[in-house]
């Protein structure tokens, strides 16, 4: 048996849209994209007490961190780190396609 499930979708401009999004009572999920003005406001938008009623999933570690519940994506100051280590590589003489192709893992 299939269940039918529909989902609304917003353009948000602003973390003041955003959170007036949220005071629709029949939200029940939140997916926050990757994007500046949501990275910017982190710390605006996990304070708030609606945003607290449905959790919403976040994109970046850092959204976690200013305290968000549940964050799926790469950890930005570990990529960060480990981008510096290529740099490096390439200063003491390896060609840029010298060093292997390394992916983000969880630590």
């Amino acid at each position: 048996m299939r269940h039918r499930r529909d989902f609304d979708l917003a353009l948000i401009r602003s973390a003041a849209e955003y959170l007036q999004a949220l005071s629709n009572e029949h939200v029940r999920a939140v997916i926050v994209i990757v994007d500046g003005m949501f990275f910017q406001e982190r710390k605006r938008i996990a304070n708030s007490p609606r945003v607290r009623c449905c959790q919403p999933v976040y994109g970046f570690r850092e959204h976690v961190d200013a305290g968000g519940l549940i964050s799926y994506g790469v950890n930005l100051a570990d990529n960060v780190r480990r981008a510096a280590t290529y740099v490096v590589k390439i200063l003491k003489g390896a060609t840029p396609g010298d060093p292997a192709v390394e992916f983000p893992k969880q630590t």
